[in-house]
């Protein structure tokens, strides 16, 4: 993966700004995304119920957890638990692409410890952050060797 729009399709199956437009259709997952988009940048935590008490449905009632879930599946989205990995994959990838942090630092800016971080990356990019970070390394030291401006 050479690029953010790599990592977005592989996360999300397409690119993150078309993702969040279809789940922007859906008021009550606006507010989800902004509550998951929110819980990165202040490294708080979340919770489905926190998250779903937040989304109201049409007649101003809170949404129960499971519901929101169920209401996420059914519009073909992940559940929010996954939503909420995925994004933190994204967010600790993009890091490790523009800087060059350690992989704890960057874990716990993105609201994770490492060894969680470690399994989700694998899971979702197939390869640890250790690893990703290195070949990002590998790249701009290669990129900067061939480069004109370096000659």
């Amino acid at each position: 993966m050479s690029s953010l729009q790599d990592i977005e399709m592989v996360l999300f199956g397409e690119t993150l700004s078309n993702f969040k437009q279809r789940l922007f259709y859906y008021p009550e997952f606006r507010i989800m995304w902004a509550e998951i988009e929110s819980g990165y940048d202040n490294c708080t935590p979340l919770s489905l119920d926190k998250v779903a008490h937040k989304c109201l449905t049409r007649n101003n009632g809170s949404l129960k957890a499971n519901r929101l879930n169920e209401h996420l599946v059914s519009k073909s989205f992940d559940t929010f638990h996954v939503l909420l990995v995925k994004y933190r994959v994204y967010r600790a990838a993009s890091i490790f692409l523009t800087a060059d942090e350690a992989v704890l630092k960057v874990a716990h800016a993105v609201g994770m410890d490492q060894s969680t971080l470690d399994r989700d990356f694998k899971k979702y990019l197939g390869m640890t952050p250790r690893a990703f970070r290195n070949e990002c390394r590998r790249r701009v030291l290669g990129a900067a060797r061939v480069s004109p401006f370096f000659a």
